[in-house]
């Protein structure tokens, strides 16, 4: 049995959606993240009231699987399936499949070609299924921002023929105090670009007062909306959104190697976001003047943190949530620097054709 809530136009029974938001507690609570509490679903069935989307809970008598599937506002002939959750057991299996399936038949209903999962509305929030670690990674812990999920949910999606749309990796280097590839050896190889930023009238900034960061998002807002208008499934925040996702991200943590970028009129052309997690260094995003790519701006940022970092004793460094292949991820090229060590994370996106 399926109960559906048709939420469009804003007249969800609040009973129904009550229940939406209790079955994310659903999966094993050794897979619990915050895509799995109360207060992520409530910010993202807030935001999915500005667009065409529907709530889908299943079970015989109580819920053993829900999902949310919705209208892509970034990319016209897509629908997305987020807020996923099922019950690890053979009726929590059934009800998924039934939600899955509903959902393909919403979007095919509405002539949208593709059903993306899982995507929870969009690329800002949580949204890809991550692959068994590798072994060099296979004891490293997941952290707070890595999509989790049990991995019966993506084992689920594959078989319901949902196939790799893109690949995305979490990177980390561990940089010897000595030895032939050091700390200052990474500082080395990318000063650089740096250098030639500079030269080119190019000027940098840090972030030294954590009361600074709110208003230099306000100002950063739009370099980020363009710098990642052509990543697959965008969409542009709200400004307030965008501002509240960084600073409660490092609400607890020390951000203090975040640097951006200014042309010679003082706009801002370049910006990573960064910050200390235990003894490591991690970098969760790099945006750049589209039209300033190809001029090495991604590394003379990644000079300023890494500068920054060894300078104050760090030399772990992680490279989050890239999307493989991307010129700007720095510490994938680990394999160039000799005796480092490193892991990696694997995350997958799926995608299933919903029209005949």
């Amino acid at each position: 049995m399926t109960d559906t809530i048709e939420t469009a136009a804003g007249t969800a029974d609040p009973e129904h959606v009550e229940a939406f938001v209790a079955a994310g507690d659903l999966r094993d609570p050794r897979w619990a993240s915050r895509s799995s509490s109360e207060a992520y679903t409530r910010l993202i069935l807030g935001l999915a009231a500005t667009r065409s989307h529907e709530l889908l809970l299943a079970g015989d008598g109580m819920a053993r699987a829900r999902a949310l599937v919705a209208q892509s506002l970034g990319t016209e002939s897509a629908a997305v399936l987020g807020l996923f959750e099922m019950a690890l057991d053979p009726t929590g299996a059934a009800a998924a499949t039934d939600t899955i399936e509903r959902a393909v038949a919403w979007a095919r209903a509405r002539g949208l070609a593709t059903l993306y999962a899982p995507v929870d509305l969009n690329t800002w929030f949580d949204y890809r299924f991550m692959l068994p670690p590798e072994r060099a990674a296979a004891d490293v812990p997941t952290r707070p921002w890595e999509p989790i999920h049990p991995p019966a949910y993506l084992e689920l999606f594959r078989a319901r023929g949902f196939t790799e749309v893109e690949r995305y990796e979490t990177t980390a280097i561990l940089l010897p105090r000595t030895g032939a590839y050091t700390g200052a050896s990474a500082v080395e190889q990318t000063r650089d670009a740096w250098r030639k930023a500079v030269d080119s009238g190019i000027t940098f900034d840090r972030l030294t007062d954590p009361a600074a960061l709110p208003p230099l998002l306000d100002e950063l807002y739009p370099l980020c909306m363009e710098a990642f208008s052509d990543n697959l499934l965008f969409e542009p925040l709200p400004a307030s959104v965008f501002r509240s996702l960084h600073v409660s991200g490092v609400a607890s943590r020390d951000a203090s190697a975040t640097h951006w970028a200014r042309d010679e009129q003082g706009r801002p052309v370049g910006f990573v976001f960064a910050f200390r997690e235990e003894d490591a260094m991690v970098v969760k995003t790099i945006a750049v003047d589209p039209g300033l790519r190809g001029r090495r701006l991604s590394s003379a940022l990644m000079h300023l943190v890494i500068r920054t970092a060894v300078g104050s004793g760090i030399h772990d460094f992680v490279s989050a949530l890239v999307r493989r292949g991307n010129t700007s991820n720095f510490l994938a090229q680990a394999h160039l620097m000799p005796g480092v060590a490193s892991w990696k994370h694997e995350y997958v996106l799926l995608g299933r054709q919903c029209r005949p």
